[in-house]
């Protein structure tokens, strides 16, 4: 009877585990909620093995700050022995209206200057900037907290639609 007990606390657990995971890229799993608000270990992420990058996407990423990001399409970290050192968040596709919205909405309270993406929304609303891979903006880094930076990426496609990125830097 004990050993039946112990087996079944064991495939709960193991069920609860992966209830709690995601796939990531190397094959590995990593926790849907990333909370990056206290520090920036790869245990923060449920990074489970010794790859010095990963991808994966997250249901939620909390970082410094009060940001919290959702809808993610993908995430890629990057880490040097116990610390992440940067992350790449990227969005799914939209329209570069909707891509605006979301880039506003995330710069707002950080105070990001969003000057050069509204530059970039002007030239690219019906994707009439044609440059090859598609047309860039980016903007300056703001400070999350002593040792987290983020800033904002977009690129637009010939096809009319476009995707935002979240670059994390950590100093330490």
């Amino acid at each position: 009877m004990r050993t039946m007990h112990r087996a079944l606390v064991a495939a709960l657990s193991m069920l609860l585990l992966a209830a709690a995971c995601t796939t990531t890229s190397g094959g590995g799993s990593a926790l849907d909620t990333w909370d990056l608000t206290g520090g920036h270990a790869p245990a923060d992420v449920g990074w489970d093995s010794d790859l010095t990058a990963m991808e994966a996407a997250p249901d939620e990423i909390r970082l410094p700050g009060g940001v919290v990001l959702t809808e993610i399409s993908r995430a890629n970290v990057s880490r040097e022995e116990d610390r992440l050192r940067s992350m790449s968040v990227t969005f799914p596709t939209e329209s570069v209206d909707d891509v605006v919205g979301r880039a506003e909405a995330l710069a707002d309270p950080l105070e990001v200057d969003l000057d050069p993406i509204r530059r970039w929304a002007a030239a690219n609303t019906d994707g009439q900037d044609t440059s090859p891979g598609g047309a860039l903006a980016n903007t300056p880094s703001a400070a999350l907290d002593a040792d987290t930076t983020l800033s904002l990426s977009t690129r637009a496609f010939p096809e009319g639609d476009a995707v935002l990125r979240v670059e994390v830097f950590w100093a330490s």
